[in-house]
């Protein structure tokens, strides 16, 4: 039996090993010593051209599923793997008034955002030519908010070198943190091993074979085959290794309703549940999902049995407004969506006076200009859009006629129109279940899922929300009832009895209704 060269533990997967498998493959022998100098070059090139086929491998072809359009199967073959080794941590020093950094020489592109380490947060990163029209416009100074990586110019006389470029220009030195994908040098006797360990030392090595088959035998394909096979074995090993590093980070902190509910729809779009490690794209992504699914929730759909949609009692919430004397003109909330109910004097003041009618602010100026009346206690009112451009939206304010003669207290009942700034979510914990499975169904068609079964969660969820809503919100006797149906333009607003003022109330036991 022929004697077999013991393989060092510590040289599989090396350079050395590359070569002389390589070698022995192509029928030169085990020992790359013996190699004459023009042998030796021919393996060497063969070895450095299949280690960066392995790091740098074409996308893997994949099994075609029932329903998948054209763009889905061609982007599933334009895609490679990104190797998690590859994904290294690099980090610089910013300086005052420099916005120009040179990237390390094995930089072979940026991996999400920049992060400030100072606590200051991320710097998305752009394309140049956006951030050059941003410079151009405004030339501004402070904490970076934008980056730009473009490459450097060169002559072909060394590697492609990279720079990123920042704005604004800082004015502060602190350290910027980034991952970036590496290029790693030529394996040689001081640097033997290729990135990614033994775990993948076959699959470094076939590739090897498979461009050696392609240069010697183009007309075989074996290991061309054998290549493939290894090559979606490490890819399937690689994928397990970094699914387990992300999907596992948890943001104990999360405990308010909207940080909840933002690491809940991370989680579900496949961003991880942690806030802290999205970059600027999966933030916003999650954001708009958000966004769009709240607004589901706000204005849903009727549920089964309903024809028209349900108005949720939390957004029509009482409003009260303190006016003083001499000032008619009062802003109302931000959130402002129309009136739900009559301006009341608040309970508790010496005399019971009716509500305000509410009238078109124009006819609230026509008084105002005609009426001989210079104060007193308001009986009209009119609302209308404030002037100029609001930064939070369309505002609106309160006219009031007369101008008060003292100081009193509005209430009233509002719709709330919510915003878009995610700070607030309305319905409280009681729905938040739904306004969740909304988020999921909105994220699920940002995404393109074929299976999307939140949308059917969420009209389940939404039906028990709707109950529970008109529950709470429903009263428990509907309180003194006068027929005034035979009064021709009758008006609820107008009955004494109803309000309590005016004529006898009506009375039993010694409480008046």
């Amino acid at each position: 039996m022929a004697k077999i060269n013991a393989i060092k533990p510590e040289s599989y997967g090396s350079y050395q090993w590359l070569l002389r498998e390589t070698g022995r493959t192509l029928n030169l022998g085990p020992n790359p010593q013996s190699y004459a100098h023009d042998q030796l070059r021919r393996v060497d090139s063969i070895v450095q051209s299949g280690v960066m086929q392995f790091y740098f491998c074409p996308p893997m072809q994949q099994d075609n599923l029932d329903g998948d359009s054209e763009e889905v199967r061609d982007n599933r073959l334009r895609q490679p793997h990104t190797w998690s080794f590859l994904n290294q941590l690099g980090t610089f020093e910013l300086q005052s008034g420099v916005s120009l950094y040179e990237l390390p020489e094995d930089f072979a592109g940026v991996n999400g955002d920049l992060i400030l380490t100072n606590g200051k947060g991320r710097i998305p990163v752009v394309a140049e030519t956006h951030l050059r029209q941003i410079a151009a416009s405004d030339a501004s100074t402070g904490d970076p908010q934008y980056a730009a990586v473009r490459p450097k110019t060169t002559k072909g006389q060394s590697h492609q070198r990279w720079e990123v470029l920042l704005y604004p220009t800082p004015t502060d030195t602190m350290s910027v943190n980034y991952r970036y994908t590496v290029a790693q040098s030529d394996l040689s006797e001081e640097n033997p091993f290729p990135l990614g360990g033994i775990a993948h030392a076959e699959t470094v090595l076939a590739s090897c074979l498979a461009v050696a088959e392609d240069r010697e035998s183009p007309d075989s394909t074996k290991s061309r085959q054998l290549f493939s096979q290894r090559l979606a074995a490490s890819i399937h090993i690689d994928k397990r290794v970094a699914k387990a590093a992300a999907g596992t980070t948890w943001d104990a902190d999360a405990v308010d309703t909207v940080s909840r509910l933002k690491g809940l729809v991370g989680l579900h779009m496949g961003y991880g549940q942690n806030s802290a490690a999205w970059d600027q794209t999966a933030l916003q992504m999650i954001l708009e999902a958000m966004r769009q699914g709240v607004q589901r929730f706000y204005v849903p759909p009727p549920i089964a049995g309903r024809r028209v949609a349900h108005q949720w009692s939390f957004l029509k919430p009482i409003a009260t407004i303190n006016i003083s004397s001499g000032k008619f003109q009062y802003d109302l909330p931000k959130d402002y969506g129309g009136l739900d109910s009559p301006i009341t004097y608040a309970p508790g003041q010496n005399v019971i006076y009716p509500p305000i009618d509410v009238t078109g602010e124009h006819h609230i100026r026509r008084l105002q200009q005609a009426s001989t009346q210079a104060d007193g206690r308001p009986i009209k009112a009119g609302v209308r859009q404030k002037a100029g451009v609001q930064e939070s939206g369309t505002q609106y304010e309160i006219l009031l006629w007369p101008v008060p003669d003292a100081s009193y207290e509005l209430q009233y009942r509002y719709r709330v129109t919510p915003g878009y700034d995610m700070s607030v979510i309305h319905g409280g914990d009681a729905h938040f279940q739904t306004i969740l499975e909304a988020m999921k169904a909105s994220a699920d068609t940002m995404l393109k899922r074929k299976q999307r079964p939140h949308e059917q969660l969420f009209m389940e969820r939404l039906t028990a929300s709707v109950l529970l809503d008109e529950q709470l919100a429903s009263p428990k006797q509907m309180g003194y009832n006068r027929d005034g149906s035979n009064r021709l333009g009758y008006d609820i607003f107008d009955d004494n009895h109803r309000f309590g003022y005016g004529e006898s109330s009506v009375g039993y036991n010694g409480i008046n209704y």
